[in-house]
């Protein structure tokens, strides 16, 4: 045997205790060998061509993040959504999300859900908007702003409570477009 058979088998061993290669069977005849190298051949087709599935799906989520970027910078606006209101109302009042969208209507459940018909109307929501980001009518929202309004005639405390939930929906605001952002970027 000469040097470089030897340094080629040597070669082989130690590729085939790395499993780099499958091990040659003494056992195997020729064609039986012949067809595990096949065997192998397609397998590597089947890698490579699952590589090429990858890179474009990858290609394809790269055109995906920038569409949804061009767009997120465009609709990621500062003006709280109803469902910014829903969910500071909640926290504030120490209730679930659940119950101020659900159909209980005690004092107070209902309360803080005319708050929130009262914030939403002022920043500009239509009232059969302002109804289902609460999960009922607009009739049920107006009454609600009424209420609200009849009772901040006498009541500056009221109106000091309002105006700390402003600012606590404008934080909650800020935080989900950073968020946003950050979940872009």
């Amino acid at each position: 045997m000469t040097l470089v058979e030897q340094f080629h088998s040597a070669h082989k061993a130690r590729l085939s205790r790395l499993g780099a290669i499958p091990p040659r069977s003494p056992n195997l005849s020729g064609r039986q060998q012949e067809e595990q190298r096949q065997s192998l051949l397609d397998l590597q087709a089947k890698c490579e061509r699952q590589q090429d599935i990858i890179s474009n799906l990858n290609a394809i989520i790269a055109k995906q993040r920038l569409v949804i970027r061009k767009f997120a910078d465009q609709t990621e606006i500062t003006t709280p959504r109803i469902a910014d209101v829903v969910a500071v109302i909640a926290e504030h009042y120490g209730l679930t999300k659940a119950i101020v969208v659900g159909t209980q209507r005690t004092e107070g459940i209902a309360f803080p859900r005319q708050v929130g018909y009262f914030i939403c109307r002022e920043l500009g929501y239509a009232w059969h908007a302002i109804g289902r980001g609460f999960g009922k009518d607009h009739s049920s929202a107006l009454h609600g702003n009424q209420k609200i309004s009849q009772k901040l005639q006498g009541n500056p405390a009221l109106a000091l409570e309002i105006e700390d939930i402003k600012t606590k929906i404008d934080n909650y605001v800020a935080r989900r477009v950073e968020t946003a952002k950050a979940a872009l970027e």
